[in-house]
């Protein structure tokens, strides 16, 4: 990743998990504590118990590419419905983020059958732009949105959709062999993590636009790191990668850790990614404060892979809107299985304009 950044600014936001089928609905569904977990029919693999997940609650017949792709559009309807008549998504760019090429559930097949489906849903002035990089994609896809606003398109759309809860899926993450342990959680799995699904589409764009329309955050740096003992690695784990990210984010935003009052995390609820953010905060804090807020909705909604930080940012967009985001100031980070992290600072903007 480069070392400036443009700020940018999120002007509409729309989200579809098994919470809801809303932006503000599932904010407020999170606020308010609540989860979309239920057992389903899927089994977890090797112990055969009935799988508990957070499931969109359509149909069981609509399975695959259709599923996300109905999630897709009802995510683009909730966000195009908060935007001014005058800007239609459909002439935006759209930046996509996608699994990583390791995770063998998402397969070449599927891949091209959502793109195609995509690219029919934008329409002849379709522009799509594609990360692979599952759940650090929102690192990269930040990055060419802040790029793409100051060069060229007032307004560029954050699409992703994800889903964990599917044959293919369920087999991937919960196979087991001598070096890899099943990661679903379960009755004699409690280390593992609730699968869910999820779309979200978050509309950007640039500072001097930002008047227009209400603004949530504006996303002011970001940041990348490696993780040399990324999750079944074997080796010690010191949080070298997401320090790294951090540090660059916070330097690209031109403030200090001190400075935020709120981290959003991309945990998924296995304990490596909870012992990995525990460890960055005595480096990068040297300000004694009576509490340092710690959020993460994949408690809520469900494990969600590419679209985790897409729905993160849902989430900001709302929780600003709506006066619920402590302090001016905060704090994203999300990892990999594999060596990336990435991190980002937000500013709210309901509590000043960013500069």
């Amino acid at each position: 990743m480069t070392g400036s950044f443009a700020p940018i600014y999120s002007v509409a936001a729309g989200m579809v998990s098994g919470l809801a089928a809303g932006g503000e609905a599932n904010t407020a569904a999170i606020l308010c504590q609540y989860n979309c977990f239920t057992q389903t029919a899927f089994l977890v693999p090797q112990t055969r118990e009935p799988l508990i997940a957070g499931c969109v609650p359509y149909d069981d017949n609509l399975r695959g590419i259709p599923r996300l792709l109905r999630m897709v559009t009802s995510a683009l309807q909730d966000l195009q419905f908060q935007l001014p008549s005058n800007i239609n998504i459909r002439s935006c760019p759209w930046v996509i983020t996608l699994p990583e090429q390791s995770r063998t559930d998402w397969t070449e097949f599927k891949d091209n059958q959502f793109l195609d489906a995509l690219k029919q849903l934008q329409g002849d002035a379709g522009n799509l732009i594609l990360v692979r990089e599952g759940r650090a994609s929102t690192g990269r896809a930040l990055e060419i949105i802040s790029k793409i606003l100051y060069e060229q398109f007032p307004y560029v759309i954050l699409l992703s959709a994800d889903s964990l809860v599917n044959d293919d899926a369920i087999h991937y993450f919960g196979r087991q062999n001598d070096e890899y342990r099943g990661r679903l959680l379960s009755d004699s799995d409690p280390d593992g993590f609730i699968p869910g699904e999820v779309a979200a589409a978050v509309c950007f764009t640039r500072a001097d636009l930002c008047q227009l329309s209400p603004s949530g955050i504006a996303v002011t740096g970001v940041g990348e790191g490696r993780e040399p003992a990324f999750l079944f690695s074997g080796e010690v784990l010191r949080g070298a990668g997401l320090t790294e990210a951090i540090r660059s984010a916070a330097t690209n935003a031109s403030c200090s850790l001190d400075d935020t009052d709120v981290r959003i995390v991309g945990l998924t609820g296995e304990s490596y990614f909870f012992r990995e953010a525990a460890l960055v905060l005595p480096r990068l804090i040297t300000r004694v404060r009576p509490e340092y807020q710690l959020w993460h909705i994949a408690d809520k909604v469900g494990e969600c892979g590419s679209a985790n930080g897409t729905a993160i940012l849902a989430f900001l967009h709302w929780a600003a809107l709506k006066n619920q985001l402590p302090g001016k100031i905060g704090l994203c980070h999300i990892s990999n299985d594999d060596e990336q992290r990435i991190a980002f600072i937000f500013e709210n903007c309901t509590s000043s304009i960013v500069s």
